[in-house]
């Protein structure tokens, strides 16, 4: 996603430094987003066990304790990242990230995905906030923005460009928090052993279902929307992979007619592709 953005921002080489500084700001993220998931996991051992027990990996692979100090190494290594960028740069704000990513991540996993619908909100979040940061980089880590066209149209194609990744933003964090919520209603079973209570939980199986397909649908009337009020100006053959997506979603109708469990696969898949032919677009 984030070497999405930057193909998608940016035209014209850049030099070297800057992919430097832009590999340590990918790996640092990395590093906190492994973090984050080993201390999920570090938590969540009971669940895992009753929900998918040829997963689990710690307990079995290497120890609880090991666990915690990969962790914080991890965490560590993310901080100083940001410490870096706030040297080099002067600006607080990666750092400000990293730290807000790091301490949001320990509190989900310790408390926050145990309340209906909050955790799911702040992993979906996250992921937004990603794609923010990789923005915000852009106003510092690159000294000049190249465009094809003259210097008068600069701003008017910033603005541009800028209005996409929002809303790409928003239809992320739609099918991110689709995603996350159809994960808890086939994760009953081993959330109930740790005492969360999810949306499944509430309003049973096939209503959640039901509220992913509709969530799904979200994306295509956007999407079509955005067709329909810039025809004359969007390049139609670079849309495939968004046109795709919005089909993709599409089958978001099916569990609203015909809902069931044996959706629930079918469902993370489509979320998982839609995705996929997301971050493509950006490339193109």
């Amino acid at each position: 996603t984030m070497l999405g953005i930057v193909d998608y921002m940016v035209d014209g080489p850049i030099d070297f430094k800057e992919h430097a500084n832009f590999w340590i700001l990918i790996l640092t993220t990395l590093f906190i987003a492994a973090g984050g998931n080993i201390i999920n996991d570090y938590f969540d051992l009971r669940a895992d066990r009753i929900n998918r027990p040829e997963s689990v990996v710690i307990g079995k692979h290497f120890k609880r304790r090991w666990a915690i100090v990969l962790h914080w190494i991890f965490n560590v290594i993310g901080i100083v990242g940001g410490i870096y960028f706030l040297w080099y740069y002067g600006t607080w704000g990666i750092l400000i990230i990293h730290f807000i990513s790091t301490a949001v991540l320990w509190w989900y996993s310790v408390w926050l995905k145990k309340i209906p619908l909050v955790g799911n909100i702040v992993i979906a979040s996250l992921i937004v906030l990603v794609i923010f940061m990789t923005t915000f980089y852009l106003s510092y880590g690159f000294e000049y923005w190249r465009y094809d066209q003259s210097d008068i149209n600069f701003g008017s194609l910033h603005l541009m460009k800028l209005d996409v990744i929002f809303w790409f933003s928003v239809i992320g964090f739609i099918l991110n928090l689709a995603r996350e919520i159809i994960k808890d209603a086939e994760d009953i079973k081993g959330d109930k052993a740790i005492h969360a209570k999810t949306i499944p939980m509430i309003i049973g199986t096939v209503n959640t279902i039901r509220l992913v397909g509709l969530m799904m649908l979200i994306y295509p009337a956007i999407y079509l929307t955005g067709i329909f009020l810039h025809i004359d100006s969007v390049e139609l053959q670079k849309l495939w992979p968004l046109t795709l997506a919005a089909f993709v979603c599409l089958i978001g109708i099916a569990p609203l007619l015909f809902p069931s469990d044996g959706w629930i696969v079918t469902i993370k898949q489509a979320l998982k592709l839609a995705m996929v032919l997301g971050i493509l677009y950006l490339f193109l």
